[in-house]
């Protein structure tokens, strides 16, 4: 069977490495404890006719990747009595651990990549038409990246508070001296104690400061016509730029 003594790839079965007819019958069927052979007749019999073992390996998944890397490798089926295929990384140079795939063939997954330079190699081990055959094919090198750090959620930008929308309002209060009208303006929703200017006409007709709460109140004396004429108002603060929706009456 051409199997050496401290053969590596045997020592799996009953991790002794000494060939023994025991270990012969357990290689030459390693699936099925009831079909081993139990003589040397037996066991060179079964081995007569065995196609050779063949390993074809590709790498289907690409060379370079960021993490996780899913590995994926096409093999074809192996022939004969397979004891094992295995896939074999290196990372940087180094031997990790392997992944058992058996026998069998197609397209396998065995398993992620992590980051680094990584060297696979598949190897399958048996006993074919020539006695025991172990082969190996590295199968290329694959370079993966690491992940880039997951950025944190963006928050929307804060919208600066929205300010009051300020108020104007007109009273006529009382006739004055010479039929003058006292008219009362007054609103509020300014800063505290800004200036705010009353506007008729387009122009400034008298200036306020508002109380703390921003709130404003103030008098004008208006002279009746005839006919009558309408008087419209707004307020405007000075610091804050805001201007009140018009207010008016008529005299």
């Amino acid at each position: 069977m051409g199997i050496p003594n401290g053969a590596r790839q045997v020592a799996r079965f009953d991790g002794s490495r000494e060939i023994t007819l025991r270990l012969v019958s357990a290689l030459i069927d390693v699936e099925h404890s009831e079909n081993r052979p139990r003589s040397l007749g037996a066991a060179i019999r079964a081995l007569q006719g065995l196609p050779a073992i063949t390993l074809d390996a590709e790498l289907l998944s690409g060379t370079t990747g960021e993490e996780p890397y899913v590995l994926e490798i096409r093999l074809n089926p192996g022939v004969a009595i397979i004891w094992h295929t295995t896939v074999i990384p290196f990372l940087g140079g180094k031997r990790v651990p392997g992944f058992e795939l058996g026998s069998g063939g197609g397209d396998v997954h065995p398993v992620q990549l992590g980051p680094g330079s990584w060297d696979i190699t598949v190897e399958r081990a048996g006993i074919g038409s020539t006695g025991m055959t172990v082969l190996t094919r590295s199968i290329g090198q694959i370079v993966v990246r690491a992940a880039p750090p997951q950025q944190p959620p963006q928050q929307p930008p804060q919208q600066p508070p929205q300010q009051p929308t300020p108020t104007c309002a007109v009273e006529s209060d009382k006739v004055g001296p010479g039929g003058t009208q006292s008219v009362r303006i007054f609103g509020g929703g300014f800063l505290p104690l800004e200036f705010v200017n009353i506007i008729e006409f387009e122009q400034i007709a008298t200036t306020k400061q508002a109380d703390q709460l921003g709130s404003y109140s103030v008098e004008l004396g208006v002279t009746p016509a005839t006919p009558a004429v309408p008087h419209t108002y707004r307020a405007h603060g000075q610091t804050s730029g805001r201007t009140s929706l018009p207010a008016g009456t008529t005299f």
